[in-house]
């Protein structure tokens, strides 16, 4: 993937991300900013929140700038759909569940 990019930095960028967001087990010597933000979040769930609007913002910075505004938009978009419309989408969609009651269900009281 790295080789389709135009400019070096570009691949700068995609392993330094890799590097810090992407480890796997939690005691990997491979990425530990995931061990940071736990420590930070216990400490202060402020600094937390802060932290993680910055990156946010900082991933759409550098999107932005790797793929000329499209692909961040489409980013954007799906990130405001799943925080936002969807939790009210499930509340709202709540109201027509059918219950269905069958021989796999624990018997009522009555």
């Amino acid at each position: 993937m790295g080789s389709r990019f135009t400019r070096l930095a570009y691949v700068f960028y995609l392993v330094l991300f890799v590097i810090l967001y992407c480890s796997i087990k939690l005691n990997s010597n491979f990425g530990y900013f995931h061990l940071l933000r736990k420590k930070i979040k216990e400490h202060s769930q402020t600094l937390h929140n802060i932290i993680v609007i910055l990156h946010g913002i900082l991933n759409a910075f550098l999107m932005w700038i790797m793929s000329a505004g499209f692909y961040t938009w489409i980013y954007i978009s799906s990130i405001m759909f799943i925080a936002f419309i969807c939790p009210f989408l499930l509340i709202w969609l709540y109201q027509f569940k059918n219950d269905i009651q069958g021989p796999w269900d624990l018997p009522k009281v009555i």
